[in-house]
């Protein structure tokens, strides 16, 4: 059960980030086969704990502890005492450090999936899409090209910096998100029209007759 419904998590996920956020078909891919992965390993380990602590909970109320013989208290004198007291102070708690699965040990390696789940937890700087005060050599892209992108889009590109189909190609989620603020009256045409994959198809025809 846990690895089918990682498998389904995995294509959704990937799919949705293919075919909404217009990333392209490798990566979406890849991050789909990671949740399914990490899903697929995670989930049986957290149901075995949880069964066998269930079990033992109920093994130990089914027995009964059974009562230690009373025994008389041997006597121990202070300089008796003293001695074993001292490795007490010494000792040291081990320090727990908290990861993506939970609190453990720091004397425990870090497996592999903990170590890719915390870098994928960990903010990363995106750079900021390219926005241009003036078409590159005076020269601005027909951006009416893209299906979708009429007069009136293409001069609100324009007005926002874009002049180009290499920029547009270069967009992630975040960027399309932060263009489209500023599509007064046309939201959500970049993703709805596949402004992005137009975009990347029209540069690699160029470079093909390059």
């Amino acid at each position: 059960m846990c690895w089918l419904g990682s498998i389904i998590l995995g294509g959704a996920i990937g799919t949705i980030l293919h075919h909404s956020a217009g990333l392209a078909l490798v990566p979406s891919v890849l991050i789909g086969g990671f949740v399914m992965g990490a899903g697929g390993v995670i989930g049986p380990g957290i149901l075995c704990r949880a069964r066998a602590g269930a079990g033992q909970g109920a093994s130990a109320v089914a027995v009964p502890a059974r009562a230690a013989p009373v025994s008389a208290a041997p006597v121990v004198t202070p300089a008796e005492a003293a001695p074993a007291s001292a490795p007490v102070k010494e000792a040291r708690m081990a320090p727990r450090v908290s990861g993506p699965s939970g609190p453990h040990d720091a004397a425990r390696p870090v497996s592999g999936l903990d170590a890719a789940l915390a870098r994928a937890q960990r903010p990363q700087a995106e750079p900021a899409p390219e926005f241009l005060s003036a078409p590159r050599g005076g020269r601005a892209d027909d951006l009416k090209l893209i299906r979708g992108i009429g007069p009136k889009l293409e001069r609100l590109l324009n007005e926002a910096g874009v002049w180009h189909f290499d920029q547009i190609s270069g967009w992630r989620a975040r960027d399309i998100a932060l263009v489209d603020e500023k599509m007064t009256g046309f939201h959500g045409r970049i993703a709805r029209d596949e402004w992005v994959r137009q975009a990347r198809d029209i540069v690699a025809a160029r470079k093909g007759e390059g």
